[in-house]
């Protein structure tokens, strides 16, 4: 599924919220309940929250 006539703005805002919001929620909560220290839990999230946007991104984009 491709999104061709999709404006430009619509397709950032979906990366953003589908990349970045949903999963970080859920990921620091995750890591808190394992008690990671905050320095590694605020690495992990960064890289988790890159790869993830880089996905949503290859989808969208194609």
């Amino acid at each position: 599924m491709r999104f061709k006539n999709v404006p430009e703005n619509i397709k950032l805002l979906l990366i953003f919220l589908v990349a970045v919001v949903l999963p970080l929620n859920f990921f620091l909560k995750l890591l808190t309940y394992w008690r990671v220290p905050r320095l590694i839990r605020y690495i992990l999230g960064i890289i988790f929250i890159f790869l993830l946007s880089e996905l949503v991104a290859r989808w969208l984009y194609g």
